[in-house]
């Protein structure tokens, strides 16, 4: 069964059409593989690296912001939606497919996957770690708009929130210590690895990064990215993309230039979605399998 959303409200509907219905097996196929792949991941997670291994040497360049903790989070994070994934669409016959609520779960595990795999995909450690360091920078932007927005937040509703100046100032000096200390770390470790320090180059955003795992997997850029495109989309409210990507059933014609319609999940946009991430997430999985190994001897530890 799937969701619809009316004007007034919701109601459920049969799957139906021989298309539909295989469409949804091929998706449930992809859903089967993920608890496997947590538990490979979860083996792996717990493997120490050979101290000749890539991953190894890598963190040694990156002593304070290591590359494999960020691949770790990735990874984690892309478990965690990607098992909420599974269960929300466990063919239980009473619990029909949501409207849009699998949507945030897809794009936050198809970021995820690929991000770890953007970074490990590379072969050369300075590709590695360049990759690695576009996406801290990428993250201690975000952080510090967050920042201060909230300090500025904090400054104008001083009275009403009973916030001494004193407190206020030493808020913004530990700010700026933070960020001058992330900072450094950037600029520190790109120096070490001979690459241009990305925080004087343009930032990188998830659409190239899915845009490039793509790839990895031997797919068009292209391909991932408007998967990336589409679910974000349908993330957010936006009328707009889902009349774009979404089953729409004219039921009927107001006269004035509108009509009521029903608006209907559909299941390959999140069979796409959830194909990827999949697939980007494995692909991760069996690179860092291979990345903790020593490179001659073939051992993890």
């Amino acid at each position: 069964m799937t969701s619809s959303g009316g004007t007034y409200g919701f109601r459920t509907r049969p799957v139906v059409g021989e298309a539909e219905l295989n469409e949804i097996e091929r998706f449930r196929v992809h859903l089967r593989q993920i608890p496997e792949l947590m538990e490979r991941w979860q083996v792996l997670s717990e493997t120490e690296p050979h101290p000749n291994s890539d991953l190894r040497l890598d963190d040694r360049a990156t002593e304070g912001r290591h590359l494999t903790g960020g691949v770790h989070f990735a990874l984690n994070f892309a478990s965690d939606n990607l098992r909420a994934l599974h269960q929300q669409h466990s063919g239980d016959t009473d619990y029909p497919t949501p409207f849009v609520a699998s949507y945030p779960l897809a794009r936050a595990a198809l970021e995820a996957s690929s991000l770890a795999l953007w970074v490990l995909h590379p072969d050369e450690r300075e590709d590695r770690i360049r990759n690695h360091l576009r996406n801290y920078a990428r993250e201690l932007y975000e952080e510090t708009v967050l920042r201060k927005f909230a300090l500025k937040q904090a400054s104008e509703a001083r009275d009403r929130l009973k916030v001494s100046g004193a407190v206020l100032g030493k808020s913004e000096r530990e700010f700026e210590r933070w960020k001058k200390r992330h900072n450094s770390r950037v600029a520190d470790h790109a120096a070490r690895a001979g690459i241009p320090n990305p925080m004087d180059s343009r930032r990188v955003g998830y659409g190239e990064i899915v845009a490039d795992a793509t790839a990895a997997v031997g797919l068009p850029p292209s391909h991932g990215e408007l998967v990336w495109m589409e679910v974000s989309g349908l993330t957010h409210p936006s009328l707009m993309r889902a009349m774009s990507t979404m089953k729409i059933e004219q039921q009927s014609d107001n006269d004035d230039g509108t009509i009521n319609v029903v608006m209907t999940s559909k299941t390959d946009t999140i069979a796409t979605a959830v194909r990827a991430s999949v697939l980007n997430y494995m692909t991760a999985i069996d690179l860092y399998g291979r990345r903790i190994r020593d490179p001659e001897t073939g051992r993890a530890h």
